[in-house]
C-alpha cells in the first residue's frame, strides 16, 4: 500500500496539488481477478490545500494516467472521487480548542483518518484546566 500511498501523492503534485505522504491513508477493500480494489483517503491539512482542491485534481485525467505510469498498471475509478468533510465538535469542549495539547497532539490529530490516529483515543485524552474535584 505505500507505493499506491507514494503513487497518490506524486500524481496530485503532477496534477498540480501538494499533500504529504502523512495525509494519505490506503486500505484494500477487495482483491479480485482483476487486481486490487484501495480505497484511499487524504486528510486536509492546514495551510495545504482544500478537501475540494484535492477532489478537483483527482478527476483530472492527469491525475489517473500518472498513476498508471507510477504503479505501471492500468488505473480506474470505481466511483468517482468525493469530498466528505467531516466537522468534530466535543459536546463538552472546555477552553481554546485551538490551545489543546495532552501531550500527543493537537486537535486535528484526533480526527478520524488522521495519520497520527488519535481518534481512537479521544476518551483517554484530555487536557485538565483547573478543575476542581
Amino acid at each position: 500500500l505505500d507505493g499506491v500511498k507514494d503513487a497518490v501523492v506524486a500524481s496530485l503534485d503532477t496534477a498540480g496539488v501538494g499533500v504529504m505522504a502523512e495525509q494519505v491513508t490506503a486500505e484494500v477493500l477487495a482483491t479480485g481477478i482483476s487486481g486490487s480494489i484501495v480505497q484511499v483517503t487524504i486528510v486536509e491539512a492546514a495551510g495545504g490545500p482544500t478537501a475540494e482542491d484535492i477532489t478537483a485534481a483527482a478527476v483530472q485525467p492527469t491525475f489517473v494516467e500518472s498513476m498508471a505510469e507510477e504503479l505501471g498498471m492500468l488505473v480506474e475509478f470505481e466511483e468517482t472521487p468525493t469530498t466528505v468533510k467531516v466537522i468534530v465538535s466535543p459536546s463538552q469542549c472546555q477552553g481554546d480548542p485551538a490551545a489543546f495539547d495532552a501531550g500527543f497532539g493537537t486537535c486535528d490529530t484526533y480526527l478520524k483518518g488522521h495519520y497520527m490516529q488519535n481518534f481512537n483515543y479521544c476518551d483517554q485524552d484530555y487536557v485538565e484546566i483547573g478543575l476542581s474535584k
